[in-house]
């Protein structure tokens, strides 16, 4: 698809006065990798819409929801929260209350929208909600196409319990669109970014680091699946006994 609106309903359920980590929305080139990026992979290929709801800055801006493009070479910096990366960001109260987002990416133009604060009624639909839908951010950005929609959380210390309670993907392609166009302006998109000179002037121990980083990224997913499969076969020996 060329352009989108993804819709989902959640909600972070923790202590009133603070809570974490968050969670994450993904369209990004890989799909189902495990990491400490909010339950996801560092180093990622794509977009990521961060909902943070843990104030590690101390800045006070806290949720801190941001939209972060990353090439796959970029390192996502919990210690501020990802506003060094963030393309456009806002703050919102979306803990202990049932909540929507709509995110539309339609002629290059991303945008999200949040509904905060619903009332659902007993015997109630969620889709017979009525959203009243506010504007967090909208940016210019080329996205591509050939990705995933994905959604990850984590916690730490502090934790919430994050429920996504549906999630709607709707295509809003145009009926002639030429998608070898968009492949090749994201590429060379692509090229465009990795030729500044943050990349381009990459030291010798600077690229050591980053390969010792994706390393470390691999053995960490590994780990995460290691540790679920043997928990998983745990639980049949005990549902065997």
């Amino acid at each position: 698809m060329s352009d989108w609106i993804v819709e989902f309903d959640f909600k972070l359920s923790g202590r009133k006065a603070y809570g974490g980590d968050g969670f994450a929305f993904w369209f990004t080139e890989q799909k189902s990798l495990m990491g400490h990026v909010f339950g996801s992979a560092d180093y990622w290929k794509g977009l990521a819409i961060i909902f943070d709801t843990y104030n590690n800055d101390g800045k006070g801006e806290s949720p801190f929801i941001a939209a972060i493009d990353n090439d796959g070479t970029q390192s996502y910096d919990a210690s501020q929260d990802g506003s060094d990366a963030a393309l456009a960001s806002c703050s919102m109260a979306i803990r202990n209350k049932e909540s929507s987002a709509r995110i539309s990416y339609i002629e290059g133009l991303l945008t999200l929208e949040l509904s905060l604060g619903h009332e659902l009624l007993e015997g109630q639909s969620r889709s017979s909600l009525v959203k009243d839908y506010k504007k967090c951010f909208e940016l210019k950005v080329e996205l591509g196409v050939d990705k995933y929609f994905g959604l990850s959380a984590h916690t730490g210390d502090v934790a919430d319990s994050h429920d996504i309670f549906s999630i709607t993907t709707t295509d809003h392609s145009p009926l002639n669109v030429d998608l070898s166009v968009i492949r090749e302006r994201y590429r060379m998109k692509i090229m465009r970014d990795q030729s500044k000179p943050m990349h381009e002037n990459l030291s010798v121990n600077d690229f050591q680091h980053l390969v010792l980083n994706l390393l470390h990224q691999e053995q960490e997913a590994l780990a995460i699946v290691e540790e679920m499969t043997q928990t998983h076969y745990k639980d049949i020996q005990l549902g065997i006994s």
